[in-house]
């Protein structure tokens, strides 16, 4: 602001009214400055007001990011423990499927032992059965030859079976007399005689057949030279 020097007394002394309209001027030049500087500081403060709010807003928005922030954390954090759960339990279940695998690895060795030991026990038992059976076809031969029997085959998955008919030379008697014998856990067994023998006729084959303990028979050649007698002496010559 300019300064207003001014001498009073020489104003009043002399009427010099001039500086009034001077003093007037530099009033008012005052008060448009002053003017212009309330206008200054209000649109100041408008504008201080506009940033206040404008920071405000982006505080509020700075803190709804944050909290946005703190919730993906959260949530990020249990989806990792979710995460490492998942994992412990599929090493778990890995560890668990390696002790499987080993475990059949092992019972998959053992059944391929134990299958070769059956495989080898299998072909002892066919070259067995076909010694026996060789054996069986030689006297078969003789029997047939000399004792006018016929032993045949009955196929059974079970046991071992055989049929033997006696007196086959002879139409009138060839399918009459005959005996079926049952090979089971190396023992010869009686199953069926035709005709049956009567029960006082039992007594012949003692020491031969046990008939109280499922008919075993202790010497099969002994047991069918017996029956033969026995079918000669007591039911073929009654006929």
């Amino acid at each position: 602001m300019e300064e207003f020097d001014c001498d009073i007394a020489h104003i009043l002394e002399n009427r010099d009214f001039n500086v009034f309209g001077k003093l007037s001027s530099l009033c008012s030049n005052f008060r448009k400055k002053i003017a212009a500087k309330v206008e200054n500081a209000i649109e100041y403060e408008i504008q201080c007001m506009q940033k206040r709010t404008q920071s405000a807003n982006k505080i509020s928005e700075l803190q709804q990011e944050v909290e946005n922030l703190k919730s993906e954390i959260d949530a990020t954090k249990l989806q990792q423990k979710i995460v490492d759960k998942k994992i412990i339990n599929a090493v778990k279940q890995q560890e668990k499927l390696k002790e499987e695998v080993h475990d059949a690895e092992l019972k998959r060795d053992s059944l391929t032992l134990e299958m070769v030991d059956l495989q080898q026990e299998s072909e002892k038992r066919k070259e067995h059965k076909i010694l026996t059976w060789n054996a069986i076809k030689r006297v078969c031969q003789i029997y047939k030859q000399y004792l006018d029997f016929h032993i045949r085959l009955i196929n059974n998955k079970e046991h071992e079976q055989i049929k033997i008919s006696l007196f086959i030379k002879d139409t009138a008697t060839r399918d009459k007399y005959f005996v079926v014998l049952v090979h089971s856990n190396n023992q010869w067994k009686v199953e069926e005689i035709q005709p049956m023998l009567k029960a006082e006729h039992l007594s012949n084959f003692k020491g031969i057949v046990d008939f109280s303990k499922e008919s075993e028979i202790s010497n099969i050649n002994a047991f069918l030279c017996k029956l033969r007698h026995v079918f000669l002496k007591y039911y073929l010559n009654t006929e």
